[in-house]
């Protein structure tokens, strides 16, 4: 089978396709228990993003908890699928919003076979 094109994951960064935890909030996402590098989709980003005009909130604890409700969905996984877990996220007027998110464990990149974990929406898939 012949390749006809690659779109790699140092694109889709370079790109704002997607982003590394890390240049987030650095070391969040060891510190919560995983061992990987986690990289965000653009629509999570926005997520956060938005989460982040309400007062409430700020990208460490919001990410937390997306780390943290993924840790428990990789405890009860198979991985025969894609991951799909909840999280509440405190939106407008203070109500909780629930979002559901997918991730999937790869290669960092196509040039470096380390694993890698990918957090995303629906529309990602």
């Amino acid at each position: 089978m012949e390749l006809i094109n690659t779109y790699t994951r140092a694109q889709a960064l370079k790109d704002g396709q997607q982003f590394n935890t890390d240049s987030l909030v650095s070391g969040l996402a060891n510190e919560s228990g995983i061992p990987y590098p986690v990289y965000i989709t653009l629509s999570v980003k926005h997520i956060l993003d938005e989460a982040l005009q309400y007062g409430n909130n700020d990208i460490s604890g919001i990410l937390w908890d997306i780390f943290s409700m993924f840790r428990h969905a990789v405890r009860r996984a198979n991985f025969d699928e894609t991951l799909s877990f909840h999280v509440t996220i405190t939106w407008k007027h203070r109500h909780h919003k629930l979002f559901r998110f997918y991730a999937e464990f790869g290669a960092v990149d196509i040039d470096n076979p380390k694993t890698a974990i990918t957090i995303m929406t629906k529309e990602d898939l």
